[in-house]
């Protein structure tokens, strides 16, 4: 849990992060206020980390645990 919660889930947005904001200002929501496209990219990026450790957390167990 710790390498999920701390490493991958921090990677993550660590990657994603200057990315996904170009990509919300310019294509996605050019029109939105800028408290809403915050509020989506902080959002986002957290919906994108807690994936990423979801699929992190099953293959480790699956290898780990269930092997």
């Amino acid at each position: 849990m710790f390498t999920s919660g701390w490493l991958v889930q921090n990677g993550v947005i660590r990657l994603l992060d200057v990315w996904s904001l170009g990509l919300l200002t310019r294509r996605l929501a050019p029109s939105f206020p800028e408290a809403r496209i915050a509020l989506l990219h902080r959002n986002g990026l957290k919906a994108a980390a807690v994936g990423a450790g979801l699929f992190w957390n099953y293959a480790w167990y699956r290898m780990w645990v269930f092997a």
